[in-house]
């Protein structure tokens, strides 16, 4: 620099000069968060001090906006943070491999195949791997046992729907087809 004037040469210097510091971003974040705290807090305050009718009213709602806010910092500070463990995770169990093009799932088997709400039922195929199971449209709890077999817990349907329901692999390569030997009929 010469005298007050920027050359092009000195043009990256100068960014480094005003680029953000590291830190910048969780300390803003760390206070404005605190901030929001500290305001609810007084708010809380007060109305706990305050002599009104409405006083009451006041304080519960300040305590669920509190609340409300509380929760979202926790999402916004864990939220992430949880969402890239879980992806780190999951490229370790996989050894950093995509699953196989085309491994789409297949039911062979339902067993039993009828029974109320809340039976245990074991489903039998392939490409079963972290496959969710739905009965019908009705998502299942799901007991994982290897590639070719899991158990389900028969979901309770919703009012209205038919009584004898296709049972569903549903994988991130595709979902298994409806066949008559992945039925479930509901007593």
């Amino acid at each position: 620099m010469r005298q007050g004037r920027i050359t092009i040469s000195d043009l990256p210097a100068l960014l480094r000069a005003v680029a953000e510091p590291r830190g910048v971003r969780g300390l803003t974040r760390s206070l404005i968060a605190l901030l929001i705290v500290v305001l609810a807090a007084f708010a809380l305050t007060a109305t706990a001090l305050s002599g009104a009718s409405d006083a009451i009213d006041l304080r519960k709602t300040i305590v669920t906006s509190l609340l409300t806010v509380l929760a979202t910092v926790a999402g916004f500070y864990f939220g992430s943070r949880t969402a890239q463990t879980s992806a780190e995770d999951a490229r370790q169990h996989t050894g950093g491999t995509p699953a196989p093009q085309g491994a789409v799932p297949t039911i062979t088997e339902v067993d039993p195949r009828q029974g109320a709400a809340g039976t245990q039922v074991t489903i039998r195929g392939s490409g079963l791997t972290n496959a969710d199971i739905l009965f019908g449209t009705t998502p299942a709890t799901v007991t994982p046992v290897d590639d070719t077999q899991l158990r389900a817990t028969a979901p309770t349907l919703p009012a209205g729907a038919a009584k004898t329901v296709s049972v569903i692999a549903v994988t991130t390569t595709g979902h298994s087809a409806s066949t008559p030997n992945a039925q479930f009929t509901y007593l």
